[in-house]
C-alpha cells in the first residue's frame, strides 16, 4: 500500500468512526449551539416593561424561545430560573422550577414565552432567565437592567 492509499483509508476510517455520533447528535435534539430544524439558532431573549422608576418597582419580564421545534419532548415542560442580581447589595435571588412531562407521549408541545413579575427595591438590578430541557439542554439568555431609585 502507498503512503498516499493509506492515508486515505485512515481518513475514511476515522469519518466513519465519527459520523454516527455527528448523526445521533444531530437527530436527537437541536443542535443548541447551531441551528434548530426552523434553520434559526436556538435561544431565549427576555424584555421587560419597564428598566427605571421608583422604589418599590413593580416589573413584568417576558421571554420569548425560538429555534425549537414545536413539538420537541425534551423542551415541553422545561426547566425555568428567573435569577435577579440585586448588585448594590450583592444580592441573589432565584426562582426555579425542575424540567418535567405532563403529558402522553407524542403529546408534548414546546412553550414558546415565560412570564415573570418581580417587585424591586432601591438600586441596581439585572435579570436573566436559564431555560433547560429534560436531557440537559441549558439555554441562557440576555441580561435586562433595572434602575430603582
Amino acid at each position: 500500500m502507498s503512503g498516499r492509499n493509506k492515508c486515505s483509508f485512515w481518513t475514511v476510517a476515522l469519518l466513519l468512526f465519527l459520523m454516527p455520533g455527528g448523526i445521533v447528535l444531530s437527530g436527537r435534539k437541536p443542535d443548541l449551539a447551531g441551528e434548530g430544524e426552523s434553520g434559526t439558532k436556538a435561544k431565549v431573549r427576555i424584555t421587560t416593561d419597564r428598566n427605571t422608576g421608583f422604589s418599590p418597582l413593580p416589573v413584568t419580564v417576558k421571554a420569548r424561545l425560538s429555534g425549537i421545534p414545536l413539538h420537541d419532548e425534551g423542551f415541553c415542560h422545561p426547566g425555568v430560573t428567573w435569577i435577579i442580581w440585586s448588585l448594590d447589595e450583592d444580592k441573589v435571588t432565584r426562582s426555579s422550577s425542575q424540567p418535567r412531562c405532563h403529558h402522553a407521549v407524542g403529546d408534548a408541545v414546546t412553550p414558546i414565552s415565560f412570564t415573570k413579575s418581580f417587585v424591586l427595591g432601591p438600586g441596581n438590578h439585572l435579570c436573566r432567565l436559564t431555560v433547560r430541557g429534560r436531557q440537559g439542554e441549558v439555554l441562557t439568555s440576555n441580561f435586562v437592567r433595572f434602575r430603582v431609585h
